[in-house]
């Protein structure tokens, strides 16, 4: 039986995550425990290159940051969180660009 965590219609936000590698990222994601006692686990794949938009409810099992901002956790840290209208904090695509550019460097 599949886990399928309540949702409230209209209540949702969702969080855009971007795969700036070349490789593919898998992320399981803790999603709760139903009233009768069952463990559910999302498992979140993104290909490279690729964008996706889960619940924002699940953000800290991809990113966990402390007061500072800075990243200290989380299942996913090389995805990086992607800047829209509703989520004026996360990264622009000309931040992706500049992050995801070759510096010269070995």
């Amino acid at each position: 039986m599949a886990f399928t965590p309540p949702a409230q219609p209209g209540e949702e936000t969702f969080t855009c995550w971007r795969n700036p590698t070349k490789d593919v990222v898998k992320v399981p994601i803790f999603a709760g425990t139903t009233e009768a006692g069952v463990t559910g686990r999302f498992l979140y794949v993104w290909n490279s290159g690729e964008t996706k938009m889960i619940p924002s409810k699940y953000d800290r099992g991809i990113h966990q940051r402390d007061t500072t901002g800075r990243l200290i956790g989380g299942g996913a840290p090389q995805l990086m969180r992607v800047k829209s209208q509703t989520d004026p904090t996360a990264l622009d695509e000309s931040d992706l660009d500049r992050a995801t550019a070759p510096t010269g460097k070995k």
